[in-house]
């Protein structure tokens, strides 16, 4: 018999067996100084159970997806043998609108300060481009196989802001 520790990752909130180098292995950061609970594993009827096609399907502590026993690769690219593989962007539809939202009331301010004209059609074209840049933000993180950081997230939106905005400006110089 041998004893695993199952312990509740502080980062991602998983409750999951640390690898050998004491890492979670769905956000892969230290959970070394977590208190845990000892699990029994039984390393005779493991090997049996795998030597039989006994083995139990495994539910993807990245995705939630639950694979067939012995799958070595969930679809989202987690490696269930190393503990390694795709992690996913926590809300992050959420952090997008945030950022997006930061950006509409900078470009706000400025054009109440320059004293811009028509100020409630320049706001709203400014809250079109907002938005198309949180959900485009918003969907490449949620596709992204790497984490974002809050800069990440600002770039990108404030990128795809100015796209929007270009191609609106040019879309109306065309239609004159």
């Amino acid at each position: 018999m041998k004893f695993l520790e199952m312990k509740n990752c502080p980062n991602c909130g998983t409750r999951v067996l640390p690898t050998s180098d004491g890492l979670c292995p769905n956000c892969h950061r230290s959970i070394a100084d977590v208190r845990g609970v000892q699990v029994e594993i039984d390393e005779d009827n493991c090997a049996q159970d795998k030597e039989q096609g006994l083995e139990k399907d495994a539910k993807c502590p990245n995705c939630g997806l639950i694979n067939p026993a012995g799958t070595i690769n969930c679809d989202c690219g987690y490696n269930f043998d190393s503990g390694l593989g795709a992690v996913r962007n926590k809300r992050p539809f959420v952090k997008a609108f945030i950022c997006s939202g930061v950006l509409f009331v900078v470009a706000a301010i400025i054009l109440l300060v320059t004293g811009a004209q028509r100020v409630s059609a320049s706001l709203g074209g400014v809250t079109a481009c907002c938005l198309f840049s949180a959900f485009a933000t918003g969907e490449w993180a949620r596709r992204s196989n790497q984490i974002w950081s809050w800069a990440r997230f600002a770039g990108t939106v404030a990128g795809f802001y100015l796209l929007f905005v270009f191609m609106a400006r040019a879309g109306r110089a065309g239609a004159t």
